[in-house]
């Protein structure tokens, strides 16, 4: 019975794969392509000295209240 519908739908089973697969490798791609470009906060870690969550707090905190 299962070899009947896998054989049935094998088509649509491998094109739902395939495209399941692309939309994995392209989700890994582009969280690869942030976490490798720490870059952005290079200013930020200038001012920040240790504590760098507190700094972006502070500067939150400050964009706000003006």
């Amino acid at each position: 019975m299962i070899t009947l519908i896998f054989k049935t739908y094998l088509y649509i089973l491998s094109g739902i794969g395939i495209a399941l697969l692309a939309i994995f490798l392209l989700g890994c791609y582009f969280i690869w392509r942030i976490f490798m470009h720490p870059a952005r906060h290079a200013n930020l870690s200038l001012i920040a000295g240790d504590d760098m969550i507190a700094t972006q707090f502070d500067l939150a905190r400050a964009y706000f209240e003006t």
